[in-house]
């Protein structure tokens, strides 16, 4: 078994430090980015925040790749930019309570001229283009 304090790479009591230290510096960067994240989304000229999912499969089964594709280009031209944040699952009822269960794609964009407006148009573009029922997204 080897000693702690004659380690190469500084550890244990050698170090003069708790073994703890790693994890709170990389804690302390964490919460520094969080909270540059967070002063930023509060800036006035940041401007509005939208989240949403789109489906990975229409309705008939098939891949949506090509209408996200088309989806992402009039967000490029309307709002400069999206981030796709990945795949997610989500849940929900239908009219006759059956459970519906869907994979998605989850989308954030930073919209600064007349994000109401864009909001709407978003909505409307993924119950056409993605034949849903319902939009989800949200606008903060």
């Amino acid at each position: 078994m080897r000693n702690q304090a004659a380690s190469p790479r500084g550890g244990g009591a050698r170090a003069g430090r708790p073994r703890y230290l790693g994890a709170m510096v990389r804690s302390l960067v964490a919460v520094v980015a969080l909270m540059v994240t967070l002063v930023s989304c509060a800036t006035p000229n940041a401007g509005r925040r939208v989240m949403f999912v789109v489906p990975a499969e229409l309705p008939d089964g098939s891949d949506s790749g090509e209408r996200r594709a088309q989806l992402e280009s009039w967000i490029l031209d309307r709002a400069g930019g999206f981030t796709e944040a990945g795949h997610v699952r989500g849940a929900w009822r239908d009219p006759e309570g059956k459970l519906v269960e869907e994979a998605n794609h989850l989308y954030i964009v930073s919209i600064k001229d007349r994000p109401a407006e864009f909001e709407r148009e978003l909505k409307r573009r993924i119950v056409r283009d993605f034949d849903q029922q319902e939009a989800y997204v949200e606008r903060w």
